[in-house]
């Protein structure tokens, strides 16, 4: 390889704590931001955001497509290192796919959308409360965020929530088990179990279509014809496996750091209105998802380093958003940070189609918390954080305490 940097033993998966990744992360920055690491067959990675969104904003040169190897038998490229046995569409595809598939989505997740929801999540939120406000105790991830993320998703899309943690648990658990634990055997299985009841909602609304996504998304014609079931079903698993954790994380990181500084805690109670810078500085602090990939399409110098066609590159968001040329005070907190160009949302024409969802989740929790459970403590010694931070930086639980209330 031309101009070969050093190397780096980096590896997405590997057990580390949130502050040993930083500290990695760093160091890189100053010493070679374009690196190579051998781990999961070789992928170089860029830690610097300039380099990151010089990355994230050239989809010619720098593929998300997933393409399925029949002679090897496995999937090649896309947007997770190790990549996983099958594609997510629409973040795993390239144009004219991308456009196929955003085009039919877009509309329900932009702000006016968006914004027409926020009533019944904030009675599903309260909902969720009201089952553990006279205990006094709550577990923010397992009783609000993957819960309020999954029911939310869920009734959007179409499918039926009388027994919604049978599919919330699954997607949560195979986000942070180890690979090839029996654990992440375990929640595998769930989840395909959760696939064939998405599979039999989807031939249902075939013949009996009812007003949700499922039956306007079989309505709409698109270029290139209208989407099957097969599609319905991908798109399906994207927006679920896309929405319950990284939310969920977000809300789970916000709220834990508001348990250990009382005086941000004290001035968004205050003043509400900042939740909404406050919410893009805990995306650009914690960075839900950490890294993303591409394959590169023909050879091309990223910061000063060629990368030759077919390799990959993986975009360290996490490191990007700790860039201390582009942030002030990089590794504080600032609530009221402007302007914050963060990228934990991607940049280009990836830019996550949650956002706008995502930060109205984010508002109706804060608040009812605020309202509700306004002294909560988290318990520490019993809040459990992922094993390893892979590509979601989440929490397996998070209990809390707080003063007893009323339904």
């Amino acid at each position: 390889m031309a101009n070969s940097p050093p190397s780096t033993d980096f590896d997405p998966e590997r057990v580390e704590s949130f502050v040993d990744r930083h500290l990695q992360l760093s160091a890189l920055r100053r010493t070679c931001p374009i690196a190579h690491s051998d781990a999961h067959g070789g992928f170089w990675l860029a830690s610097r955001y300039e380099d990151v969104a010089a990355v994230a904003e050239n989809a010619d040169n720098f593929s998300s497509a997933k393409i399925f190897n029949a002679e090897l038998d496995c999937w090649e490229g896309g947007t997770i290192v190790p990549a996983l046995p099958m594609r997510f569409i629409p973040s795993e595809t390239d144009s004219p796919e991308w456009d196929r598939y955003r085009g039919v989505l877009n509309s329900h997740f932009n702000p006016k959308a968006v914004e027409a929801r926020r009533e019944s999540f904030t009675a599903h939120t309260h909902a969720l409360i009201d089952e553990h406000i006279e205990n006094g105790q709550i577990d923010i991830v397992l009783d609000i965020g993957n819960p309020l993320s999954a029911i939310g998703t869920m009734s959007l899309i179409g499918f039926p929530l009388d027994d919604w943690w049978a599919w919330a648990k699954p997607f949560h658990e195979i986000t942070y088990h180890a690979s090839g634990s029996v654990e992440l055997e375990k929640a595998a299985r769930d989840i395909e179990q959760v696939y064939d009841r998405m599979r039999e909602a989807i031939a249902s609304r075939r013949t009996r279509p009812t007003g949700d996504l499922l039956s306007i998304l079989m309505e709409q014609k698109p270029v290139g014809g209208p989407l099957d079931d097969g599609e319905i079903f991908d798109l399906c698993v994207q927006l679920m496996g896309g929405s319950i954790e990284t939310t969920t994380a977000l809300i789970a990181n916000a709220l834990m750091y508001l348990d250990t500084d009382h005086v941000a805690r004290s001035r968004l109670k205050e003043d509400r209105k900042m939740l909404r810078s406050a919410f893009d500085e805990f995306l650009r602090y914690f960075t839900p998802v950490q890294n993303v990939a591409r394959r590169v399409t023909a050879e091309i110098e990223v910061g000063g380093t060629t990368i030759g066609a077919g390799e990959t590159i993986l975009m360290s968001w996490a490191s990007a958003n700790r860039d201390e040329d582009v942030f002030k005070d990089a590794d504080r907190v600032v609530i009221d940070r402007s302007p914050n160009r963060h990228v934990a949302m991607g940049r280009g024409k990836h830019f996550c189609l949650g956002s706008f969802q995502a930060r109205m989740m984010f508002e109706v929790v804060m608040n009812a918390v605020f309202d509700r459970l306004p002294d909560y403590r988290i318990m520490h010694d019993n809040a459990v954080r992922y094993p390893s931070i892979g590509n979601v930086n989440g929490w397996v639980k998070m209990p809390a305490l707080f003063a007893r209330g009323e339904k």
